[in-house]
């Protein structure tokens, strides 16, 4: 047995070393293999000295001043339908301004209406709440003097109940009394 695991471990010695010389030698062809490439030099092409060279392609957005010179939209982008909302909101806030006041001076006037409606509102809300108050109260003595009822009735009962069952108890004892008193007379 002792040679079965002696063998075990030398082959897993071994096998850990092949497989980190195997990594090694890996790493060194592909590190040694091959060089760097290196930018090819040519004699073709021209020196044009100071001058500028420009880059020929062909221009998508036209400049407008905006980041780098140019517009900050996507031209590509459909933009038609954002733009006819915006010109419906601004139709309907031109709208709800007109739909305001003609004159400036008519605001109070216009004011002076809504706090009147407001007050009638609140005069008629107060009033409902009012009556919805004195129903609640009465309903609530209606249920407070049914209850006070229901307790008198069942009190009656209980004094009832406590009654049969005194007398019940005394009978009982009276009965054991007579009982144990005719046990004692008796002679055995």
């Amino acid at each position: 047995m002792n040679k079965v695991f002696s063998a075990l471990k030398r082959t897993q010695i071994v096998r850990v070393l092949v497989i980190f010389l195997a990594g090694v030698s890996m790493l060194l062809s592909t590190a040694c293999s091959s060089t760097p490439n290196a930018p090819k030099v040519s004699g073709e092409g021209s020196y044009t000295g100071g001058a500028p060279q420009m880059e020929i392609y062909k221009r998508v957005q036209p400049n407008e001043g905006g980041m780098n010179e140019y517009s900050n939209v996507d031209p590509r982008a459909n933009t038609s339908r954002a733009e006819a909302k915006a010109k419906g909101l601004v139709d309907n806030a031109e709208r709800n301004v007109r739909r305001g006041f003609d004159d400036v001076r008519e605001a109070p006037d216009q004011l002076g209406k809504v706090v009147r409606e407001g007050g009638r509102n609140l005069n008629e809300q107060a009033q409902q709440t009012t009556k919805e108050l004195q129903q609640g109260i009465r309903e609530g003595s209606r249920n407070l003097s049914r209850n006070a009822r229901e307790t008198r009735e069942g009190a009656a009962n209980v004094v009832q109940d406590v009654k049969g069952r005194t007398n019940e108890a005394v009978r009982d004892t009276q009965r054991a009394l007579d009982n144990a008193s005719d046990m004692l007379d008796s002679p055995a």
